[in-house]
């Protein structure tokens, strides 16, 4: 049976600096996935709001409706042609700033 001694302070100090270490890196790849999920939020509420089903959207860009369903569901990484002929079918444009 396991004893129920309390941690010692080295110990315990150890414990929070791995929380710590875990808690930077899970953070830093979620920032990295961040402008990702933006994008496709902002896709999916422009075809919303302009009343689109994915299937209007893929007939308008002549594609089909499995790639702006893989292309909202973040399983596909578009190109910037492709996210410009979403743009021109949504009626909008394309802005990019670094």
């Amino acid at each position: 049976m396991p004893s129920s001694k309390p941690l010692g302070k080295g110990l315990f100090e150890l414990r929070i600096k791995r929380i710590r270490i875990i808690y930077i890196f899970i953070k830093k790849g979620f920032d990295a996935l961040t402008p990702q999920y933006e994008l496709k939020r902002a896709i999916i509420r422009k075809r919303l709001a302009k009343g689109m089903t994915q299937k209007d959207l893929a007939k308008k860009m002549h594609t089909r409706q499995s790639a702006i369903s893989r292309l909202e569901s973040g399983s596909y990484n578009p190109t910037f042609s492709f996210l410009q002929r979403v743009a021109k079918a949504l009626d909008t444009t394309l802005t990019i700033s670094l």
